[in-house]
């Protein structure tokens, strides 16, 4: 079995890049992290599949992960750090919170 190796969140690269996150690209990550298919992120935001694909390939770049797999992996095994670093964002920023359908 192959195991996708990806930064730990002690990464510099990892805190640097969820400091560089969009408001856009923080809600297809969280919904991401909720596992949410593409299909289902386009029907939430109302946003078109090369959109969805160009975020997430801009959230993997800014996380240093190679592609949308490793991209899953790392939000599934990371689920309550994303969710918690979300939230100091949200606070800073004073976004509202994200409404899952």
């Amino acid at each position: 079995m192959h195991l996708t190796k990806f930064p730990s969140f002690h990464s510099n690269a990892v805190i640097d890049g969820f400091s560089c996150l969009k408001p856009r690209e923080w809600k297809i990550l969280v919904l991401i992290v909720n596992d949410f298919t593409n299909s289902e992120i386009m029907n939430a935001l109302n946003l078109k599949r090369r959109t969805i694909l160009n975020l997430r390939n801009s959230i993997g770049d800014k996380l240093g992960l190679k592609d949308e797999h490793t991209l899953a992996i790392f939000a599934s095994a990371n689920r309550d750090v994303i969710l918690f670093r979300y939230n100091l964002y949200r606070a800073k920023s004073g976004n509202q919170a994200i409404v899952l359908p």
